[in-house]
C-alpha cells in the first residue's frame, strides 16, 4: 500500500492485491464525481493517468481552489471521515466516462451514484 499523500498526485498505484492494482480517486462532494485527470496523450481508449486495474472511489473533507458551500459541514478538529463510495474496472470506466472541464482542466469523470459502502475514520 502506498501510506503517501500528497496534493501533486502520485503514480497512479495506490494499493497492489493478488496481482491487482488499485488507485483511489477523492472527491469532495459526497456524491460526487469519480474523477481523472485529463493527459496531453489521452485517447478515447486510454488515458494516460489512468494505470490501475480498478478506481476506488472516496469522498470525505472538502478543500478546493476557491473554497466550497459544502466546506462547513466538515469539523477537521479530530480528523475527517471518508466514506467509500464505490469501485469500478478500469475498462468499465472508459466505457461510460464523460469529459468536462470545470474551470481546473479535462476531466474524465462518471457520477458517484452508487451509494456509500463503508465509513473510515
Amino acid at each position: 500500500m502506498d501510506e503517501n499523500i500528497s496534493v501533486a498526485g502520485d503514480r497512479g498505484i495506490d494499493l497492489v492485491k493478488d496481482g491487482e492494482t488499485y488507485a483511489v480517486k477523492f472527491n469532495h462532494r459526497r456524491h460526487g464525481y469519480l474523477m481523472v485527470e485529463g493527459r496531453d496523450g489521452d485517447t478515447e481508449n486510454n488515458l494516460v493517468d489512468l494505470t490501475a486495474d480498478y478506481l476506488i472511489s472516496v469522498t470525505g473533507r472538502c478543500v478546493v481552489p476557491g473554497g466550497c458551500v459544502c466546506a462547513d459541514q466538515y469539523s477537521y478538529a479530530l480528523g475527517f471521515d471518508v466514506l467509500v463510495a464505490g469501485i469500478i474496472a478500469r475498462d468499465d470506466f472508459i466505457s461510460a466516462k464523460r469529459m468536462a472541464d470545470w474551470g481546473l482542466g479535462v476531466r474524465y469523470y462518471v457520477r458517484s451514484n452508487i451509494p456509500p459502502l463503508s465509513l473510515i475514520s
